[in-house]
């Protein structure tokens, strides 16, 4: 992967007259934002965990990963919050037939797998403890089992952007399953996924359109330099992607389409990425976080800032080089 260059050039104003004239940013100011993000995500998962009690699937995942992936790019992490958040969400989780923790398993309309199950299986590293491994192998056969025939799978509940449709969730389980061993029947599973997807028109959104190119890179199974075009074309004035058409651009759409052009190799330090990353810089909080307002009447702000928070670290990581 390219790496994000020292300085990044002056970026020219957007197509409204009002676009981006920041100085260069450099690879410590990206790193200096992490540094700020990640205690933020800590503090309000292990909150989260402690004061809800629920591991749910936006909050004590996202935690787990941008922190395990911010040690891979030589960030000072709290090793025994994470392996207290690790043991306590597999309690929660592998305990239940279904992978959902008691309260959370009534009243959905489809038997697909839980988002919760999910999102935790996208945060565990099998590499890291055999605890993972065990786990990732668990919830792996769990996904393969709820695969629908036609090769995609269908959450349980419908709540974008975290739960946000068929295609959305047939890709991020794809992608979970790849963490797990390989097996035989994991490895048709996902052929049978990416088959799906290659048939289905991708939705005009960014974050379909991202996972699609994260997968079409992951597997080099799909065509990825449409996906880039498409999703760069989507890119605002102001550097930063927005949800849908509808809506200014924000750091959840911001992180996933700055993970997913990096992904499929779009070099660091292009124009496009550039002015990705000096949006996030500019729009972070003081406290670490980015603000994001809910497009889903049945969430909160609170909710969708702290997983667009995990998306701009992940985002922003993905520049760095790893350790």
């Amino acid at each position: 992967m390219a790496f994000l260059s020292l300085a990044l050039a002056v970026l020219a104003a957007g197509g409204d007259g009002q676009g981006c004239r920041d100085a260069g940013a450099t690879v410590d100011d990206v790193r200096a934002a992490v540094t700020r993000s990640l205690p933020f995500l800590e503090d309000e998962g292990m909150a989260w965990m402690e004061t809800r009690k629920c591991a749910s699937c936006h909050h004590v995942p996202m935690m787990l990963r941008t922190h395990r992936e911010a040690r891979r790019r030589g960030f000072a992490v709290d090793d025994e919050a994470l392996a207290e958040a690790q043991a306590w969400a597999l309690g929660q989780y592998l305990g239940h037939a279904e992978h959902m923790p008691t309260g959370q398993d009534k009243g959905f309309p489809k038997k697909g797998p839980g988002p919760g199950a999910v999102y935790l299986a996208l945060s565990l590293d099998a590499a890291e403890n055999s605890e993972a491994l065990d786990a990732l192998s668990k919830l792996a056969a769990y996904f393969a089992g709820k695969q629908e025939v036609n090769g995609s799978w269908a959450l349980k509940v419908s709540s974008p952007p975290v739960v946000d449709g068929d295609d959305v969730a047939t890709m991020f389980i794809t992608l979970a399953m790849d963490r797990a061993k390989h097996e035989p029947a994991l490895e048709n599973a996902r052929r049978q996924a990416v088959r799906w997807l290659q048939d289905v028109v991708p939705r005009p959104e960014t974050q379909p359109i991202a996972l699609r190119l994260v997968v079409a890179a992951k597997f080099d199974l799909l065509k990825v330099q449409p996906l880039v075009t498409r999703l760069l074309g989507r890119q605002n004035d102001d550097g930063g992607w927005s949800q849908i058409d509808s809506r200014p651009s924000d750091a959840l759409a911001t992180g996933q389409a700055l993970y997913a052009l990096l992904s499929a190799g779009v070099p660091a330090d292009s124009p496009s990425i550039r002015r990705a990353i000096v949006y996030l810089l500019r729009s972070q909080r003081k406290d670490g976080s980015w603000f994001v307002k809910t497009r889903n009447p049945n969430s909160h702000d609170l909710v969708i800032s702290y997983y667009g928070t995990g998306w701009a670290t992940l985002g922003l990581l993905q520049s760095l080089p790893s350790k």
